[in-house]
């Protein structure tokens, strides 16, 4: 029987209420058993249901592809510099269909299409290494090595002693008025004892070869890309020709078009770490080193000249960059086992108190640090306020312990009646639980996302990345501090009696610790190296005495963040804190953290520096240990020699602190600090 007969049935029945079951068993027990399935007009009486009753087949066919060959080939020739990742973004669509249809653009050519022959390159071609220093205002010097002959690093040693001659000549100022900052890779002849008194000498700040990626290039920076294209063609037979060649390009150079390139170097920082990582450009004046061999063809040769990046270098300095570099400064002593020494007159010079930071002591290279990226510049509010991209008025504040989050939460109870907002915290845990496994961290994500607006939810934990899970992004804030200020005060926190005496009336059962361990003090733990005062880069030291990594807290829950000062989890701590949190406070500075939080945070923290500062002794007192004896400056400046990267963490967080201040246009008033005792 005729197919649209049947469907004419099936519409039939559909009309007069029979449901799908008996529909079927009604048409086969007329016609066979075999004409239809129950499952068959199951699909039918559905599609009568949206109101459609085509009784025609549907059209059938591959489906529309998502990603067309043709648009996709086109876009990749206008940026060849583009990897899958960005095109399926582009494309809206995975990074294996990007990959499938690339291959497929590869394999297959149109029609009359030939297929592009090169030249095999004359292998007996000679090259002509050249070595360029420029900055934004040009270049400074360049020089030629001789054939027959490698740069060295006396040869290196040399070309430094010209280019500051040149540099004096050409900009007086920066050599005078300023430290000019030096980029090189870290090439053997970059880092040879001779190279290293040579930069000493000149008072050359050295800045931290920036990162590379293999999808990258060697041609795809600013300088040696526009050489290359001005190459292009060209054949030279002489030595004298190249170098022609390579004058007439930089005279050939349009005004601009190195500050030009300084700027948008910071793209290239960016391609090589993370994408949408927010950037800033800094106003400082940069040498910039680059070594680039140009070859040639010899007379009997043919085919366009080449270009081979001998060393990748970059331009780009800026906020981030200094995020990326900071510990190759503020690294002046290495990171060792912590064992009993007298300072040193070199230990003694280099260490320098702060008077502003209430007592604190920081190398001359970790101030130099703090000072030089707190010069007034043009800021955006909006680039640094994360709040608006947030998707709910919920606040995370995922506190880190012993940087004062006991006030600040104290503080968000009482502005949650001024303010009204909803107030949550975690309950008291007998084993404080900080990395979470996947299902954890769903589970609390979806937790907090259940919260009605606004509210706030406070709790000791790693940051969750809740976008990773398909829910919306709170509005996350932190606290941080000193880091070895807070790693004696956690020391002597675990030992004071009255905690002991909170955690029995909670937990009755939780036994007592040994008593020679309440009275160990910091000092003798740390000269004796004892394990719980050992702070070794890498280790992984899980327990009561374990909260020397602040970082921690902003890495996430991966593995990779656990081990101690290690550059991979510095990175990611400050990723973080960019990408996702809108406010990070210092212990240390209460008035300016209270201002940014009311500014950036109004919502939640409207008037929250009256609420403090009308009741600022009692704030103060909450948590305070009373119990905690000094410690000597020796032993701290010895300690925070293992800790370079969570100095730098927390210099970063208070240089962005800084930043945030600066984009309100206030002034901060001088306001006593009153946390020692934390």
């Amino acid at each position: 029987m005729e197919r649209s007969k049947i469907r004419n049935i099936m519409k039939y029945e559909f009309l007069h209420g029979t449901t799908a079951s008996q529909t079927a068993r009604n048409i086969n027990s007329v016609f066979c058993s075999s004409v239809t399935t129950q499952q068959t007009v199951s699909n039918w009486f559905a599609k009568f249901r949206t109101g459609n009753f085509d009784l025609a087949n549907e059209l059938r066919g591959r489906p529309e592809l998502k990603v067309n060959n043709d648009e996709l080939k086109v876009t990749v020739e206008s940026d060849p510099s583009q990897n899958a990742y960005e095109l399926s973004l582009k494309f809206g669509v995975s990074k294996q269909t990007i990959l499938t249809h690339l291959a497929q653009i590869g394999q297959w050519l149109d029609k009359d299409e030939l297929p592009k022959h090169t030249p095999k390159r004359n292998i007996h071609e000679k090259k002509l290494m050249v070595s360029v220093w420029c900055s934004s205002a040009g270049v400074i010097y360049y020089d030629f090595t001789k054939h027959g002959s490698s740069i060295i690093a006396e040869i290196y040693r040399n070309q430094l002693d010209e280019m500051m001659q040149k540099l004096k000549e050409k900009q007086p100022r920066l050599v005078n008025r300023s430290t000019p900052i030096l980029l090189h890779n870290n090439a053997r002849l970059h880092t040879a004892q001779m190279t290293m008194e040579n930069l000493q000498e000149f008072k050359l700040e050295l800045l931290h070869h920036p990162p590379y990626s293999s999808d990258l290039a060697p041609t795809d920076y600013h300088f040696f890309r526009n050489l290359d294209n001005f190459l292009i063609g060209k054949q030279f037979n002489s030595d004298n020709a190249v170098k022609l060649a390579f004058q007439e390009f930089i005279d050939s150079r349009p005004p601009g078009f190195y500050i030009t390139g300084l700027n948008n170097q910071p793209l290239k920082w960016q391609k090589c770490y993370f994408f949408s990582f927010p950037f800033t450009r800094h106003n400082r004046n940069i040498v910039c080193k680059r070594c680039n061999t140009l070859r040639y063809d010899a007379p009997a040769g043919f085919g366009k000249s080449h270009i081979y990046s001998s060393f990748q270098v970059c331009e780009a300095f800026g906020r981030i960059a200094h995020a990326l570099i900071c510990s190759q400064v503020i690294e002046r002593r290495k990171s060792v086992n912590v064992s009993p020494r007298a300072p040193s007159n070199k230990d003694e010079k280099d260490v320098q108190t702060d008077p502003n930071q209430n007592g604190i002591h920081y190398s001359n290279g970790q101030r130099i640090i703090a000072e030089k990226y707190a010069e007034p510049e043009v800021l955006d509010i909006n680039a640094l306020n994360n709040t608006k991209r947030t998707d709910r008025e919920v606040l995370f504040f995922n506190r880190v312990p012993k940087v004062g989050s006991q006030t600040f939460m104290e503080l968000l109870r009482r502005l949650s009646i001024r303010n009204m907002f909803s107030f949550n915290r975690d309950r008291v845990q007998r084993v404080e639980t900080i990395r979470l496994a996947p299902i954890e961290q769903l589970q609390l994500a979806r937790m907090v996302s259940s919260y009605s607006e606004p509210s706030v939810y406070v709790k000791h934990v790693c940051f969750t990345n809740f976008t990773e899970f398909h829910l919306p992004e709170p509005i996350y804030i932190n606290i941080v501090r000193d880091p070895v200020e807070r790693v004696i005060s956690w020391y002597y926190y675990v030992r004071a009696p009255w905690y002991y005496v909170e955690r029995k009336q909670i937990f009755p059962d939780l036994p007592l610790p040994d008593p020679n361990w309440l009275k160990k003090d910091f000092e003798t733990c740390v000269l004796k190296g004892d394990r719980e005062c050992r702070y070794l880069q890498g280790e992984i030291h899980e327990g009561i005495g374990d909260h020397r990594r602040q970082t921690l807290f902003f890495c996430g829950h991966s593995e990779k963040c656990t081990p101690f000062n290690t550059m991979g989890a510095l990175e990611r701590a400050k990723l973080a804190v960019e990408k996702h949190y809108a406010v990070v406070g210092v212990l240390e500075d209460m008035n300016t953290t209270l201002t940014v939080l009311e500014n950036y945070i109004p919502r939640f923290f409207q008037g929250a520096t009256d609420v403090y500062y009308d009741q600022v002794n009692s704030f103060t007192r909450i948590n305070r240990n009373f119990f905690k004896p000094p410690v000597s400056e020796e032993v701290k400046d010895l300690v925070r020699g293992n800790f370079t990267r969570e100095v730098e963490f927390y210099q970063f967080c208070k240089q962005r602190l800084y930043r945030q201040h600066r984009a309100l246009k206030l002034t901060s008033t001088a306001t006593p600090s009153t946390n020692n005792h934390l």
